[in-house]
């Protein structure tokens, strides 16, 4: 039923994809600091999905919701009238990343391509500048944004946002690696099929065998993320997957505290289960292992 809905909400969303007029004009400023956007990156599985809304359940941000996704075109309007609606309160399971509700956070996939790609122009980029300051602003609360296809696109978002600052989830990438390759047979029936991120150089990877290639895409995807920290001065914080499920309230408060977020008091945080378990078979965990050694 997710994937359904998710199906609709896709196809709704490319025919009002356009940016809110109120986006319009010279590029806009940031009220403080404080109030920079911050972007989750890391390999797709990672765990993102979780620690996104861990961050919109117990700090003070705004989002993309599921609503604003389906009409850019008047996402800024449609966050003022909704502010209150705008609540996340309790995790949900997630389907590949997508959460069902009008208001839950929304991966925002064609809106954050339309961003951040490659075809984007100056025009552009005033607009995606402005439509987050206008969308931060009001509240001084800081725009998150969770979507794994921009962790191949961190040269475009500092052009457009060089005061990004970047949370980088990492998670077991034998795990990690697993579950790309679950992943890939959940959505098109076969492990065969490339899904997700496609680092530079993908193509030659698959003339490869399906394990190697989701081992080669979580390392190499790691690999481009940090070369781009050791490139650029950016504010960046690593967390990791197994550590945010055994003590959530420490990685989030080393978030807030780096970041200088607002925590939501009284909140109680979930106590959260580490799903590393061998789901695939014997052979295959064999050749991840294999496959992991040989490319480190």
């Amino acid at each position: 039923m997710m994937t359904v809905l998710k199906d609709v909400a896709l196809k709704i969303q490319s025919k009002f994809n356009r940016f809110d007029p109120l986006s319009d004009g010279p590029p806009l400023q940031f009220a403080q600091p404080s109030s920079h956007p911050i972007f989750i990156v890391g390999a797709p599985r990672s765990g993102s999905t979780l620690l996104y809304q861990l961050l919109l359940k117990h700090t003070h941000v705004t989002y993309i919701s599921n609503l604003m996704s389906l009409m850019p075109i008047r996402m800024i309007l449609i966050a003022k009238h909704t502010s209150r609606f705008h609540k996340f309160k309790d995790l949900k399971e997630s389907d590949l990343g997508y959460l069902s509700g009008l208001f839950s956070p929304s991966e925002a996939g064609s809106i954050q391509r339309k961003w951040f790609g490659a075809q984007s122009t100056a025009a552009i980029s005033a607009k995606v500048r402005n439509t987050i300051v206008l969308l931060t602003n009001p509240s001084s609360a800081p725009f998150i944004s969770k979507n794994l296809m921009n962790s191949l696109r961190l040269e475009r978002i500092n052009q457009i946002l060089p005061e990004a600052r970047y949370v980088f989830v990492r998670r077991n990438p034998l795990f990690n690696a697993q579950s790309l390759l679950l992943s890939r047979k959940k959505v098109f029936g076969t492990v065969n099929q490339w899904w997700s991120a496609k680092p530079s150089g993908y193509e030659e990877v698959t003339r490869l065998d399906p394990e190697y290639q989701v081992v080669w895409q979580v390392l190499e995807i790691e690999k481009t993320i940090t070369r781009f920290f050791d490139k650029y001065s950016t504010q960046n914080i690593e967390i990791s997957y197994e550590e945010l499920c055994r003590n959530p309230q420490k990685s989030i408060e080393r978030i807030v505290t780096q970041f200088d977020l607002k925590s939501k008091p009284d909140v109680a945080f979930d106590n959260l289960s580490i799903r590393n378990s061998i789901e695939i078979s014997q052979e295959a965990w064999s050749k991840i292992k294999h496959w992991h050694d040989k490319l480190l």
